[in-house]
């Protein structure tokens, strides 16, 4: 088997455990951003016996972002968009401009995947890390204050403008499980419009407490999220580890796993119905023409 599978967000948590666990498929490559060489050698030093490479990309820059793809030569069989951010008490904004869930979760892996598109096999398989927390029904999000999706116009998710959130928090949170339900929408309007053998889907890996998501919270919720809810976790419905998560995934992305074009998938393999906007396609392709526009400078 001669592979090359690409991943964001390998440096921790679910990423890393993806990564580890496919660097033991033989002839398989693994190209895994990194936003500076420090990440680079910790990705090395984790993966001592890896075939890797680790090309700069930061994802809260667009021109990083757009600069990507001209370092890449070799065909993808597999792309997994990874990376996710949240933010906690104030309301980050990248370098563009953009609020920081909606640029590096959903608007720069969509640029990414544009400038990727002409290095993808005809059998390639995409896949985005989505989670639970984009269904206003998952009552283990419900426990943690988020709310589900708001599908609202792009031009507010980009601004974070959510005009029911009492508070920085709540926005940030409605913003994290937008841009969730925005990867859910990517993986479906790509398969839509896919004439040929390639394959997209999105992810849902369960509430993994322990991993770096909470970085940018507050000493103590990052002590929590660390040490007691790893433990706590255990007794909740819906919840895993990255290890455990990585299993399926890592199957999906080698071809070893089928799902339906388009596919919202769970940790446990589980294919429950996403929450969707009411008219589906007529905002995707909204969401869609408003992406595209970040594709140049």
């Amino acid at each position: 088997m001669h592979k090359t599978i690409l991943i964001t967000g390998a440096t921790s948590g679910l990423g890393l455990a993806l990564a580890q666990r496919l660097s033991t498929q033989p002839g398989l490559h693994l190209v895994l951003p990194v936003r500076n060489a420090q990440r680079a050698e910790q990705l090395r030093a984790a993966l001592p016996h890896a075939s890797l490479s680790t090309p700069l990309l930061d994802l809260a820059r667009l021109d990083s972002v757009r600069s990507f793809a001209p370092q890449l030569s070799a065909p993808l069989d597999a792309v997994m968009f990874n990376a996710g951010v949240q933010s906690a008490d104030a309301v980050i904004r990248t370098a563009d401009g953009l609020e920081q869930s909606f640029a590096v979760n959903h608007l720069s892996h969509h640029v990414l995947l544009r400038a990727l598109e002409p290095l993808l096999q005809p059998d390639a398989i995409v896949g985005w890390t989505a989670s639970g927390t984009h269904d206003p029904k998952d009552r283990v999000a419900k426990n943690f204050g988020f709310l589900g999706a708001h599908y609202l116009a792009p031009e507010a998710l980009a601004q974070g403008q959510y005009a029911s959130a009492p508070n920085a928090a709540q926005i940030n949170r409605d913003a994290y499980a937008s841009s969730k339900g925005l990867n859910v929408l990517s993986a479906r309007h790509f398969a839509a419009r896919e004439l040929g053998q390639r394959r997209y889907f999105s992810y849902d890996p369960g509430l993994m407490a322990g991993t770096g998501l909470a970085r940018e919270q507050g000493v103590l919720v990052n002590l929590v999220w660390k040490y007691v809810m790893p433990v706590v976790s255990k007794m909740l419905k819906g919840t895993s580890t990255p290890q455990g998560s990585a299993q399926l995934l890592a199957r999906i992305l080698l071809g070893q796993h089928a799902l339906p074009n388009g596919a919202y998938v769970e940790f446990s393999g589980t294919q429950n119905p996403p929450y969707l906007p009411a008219q589906e396609s007529i905002y995707t392709e909204q969401l869609m023409a408003f992406s595209d526009r970040y594709i140049f400078a």
